[in-house]
């Protein structure tokens, strides 16, 4: 090889350094090594945990937002319910009022005569053409078991006179 300084001629190979086995620095260098894959692994495992975890916060926050805006549709749902009841409440109140001023005007006795004797051409009855008549409790009873005995008689009586 040719420097412009120096010129070299022949082997400029250096001869290597011979160093004999050495055990406990060959031990001690495993046991570095050793220490450093477990150091690794451990480091490894932790950011496998920490990934786990961030993960697993990342899932429980999306279920429970989840579950919140269920309850919060579930609630707006009822609300919505609620305002249409109420809603109908009222319309049904102003409907209940309408029909009782309705039946006040219709149910006032002259109200009801002037009807009868306009549009039904009803009259009104005179002295002569009323029959008053006692409805009390005790008329019907007998009246229904005058009915049953004459109905029972009047049966006998038809077999009889079919038979003879």
């Amino acid at each position: 090889m040719m420097n412009r300084q120096n010129v070299i001629n022949g082997n400029t190979v250096m001869v290597p350094d011979y160093k004999p086995f050495q055990p406990e620095k060959n031990q001690e260098f495993e046991k570095l090594k050793k220490a450093k894959l477990e150091n690794n692994r451990k480091n490894k495992q932790k950011r496998v945990n920490n990934k786990a975890k961030t993960i697993g916060s990342i899932l429980l926050t999306f279920v429970i937002g989840i579950a919140i805006i269920y309850r919060y549709s579930t609630i707006y749902n009822m609300q919505k319910e609620l305002n249409t009841l109420k809603s109908d409440k009222v319309k049904l109140e102003r409907q209940y009022d309408n029909l009782n001023v309705e039946l006040l005007k219709v149910s006032n006795i002259e109200n009801v005569k002037k009807i009868a004797e306009e549009k039904l051409h009803m009259v009104s009855a005179n002295k002569n053409q009323v029959i008053y008549s006692d409805l009390t409790k005790d008329n019907f009873t007998k009246l229904s078991n005058k009915n049953n005995s004459e109905t029972q008689a009047s049966l006998m009586q038809r077999i009889k006179n079919m038979l003879f």
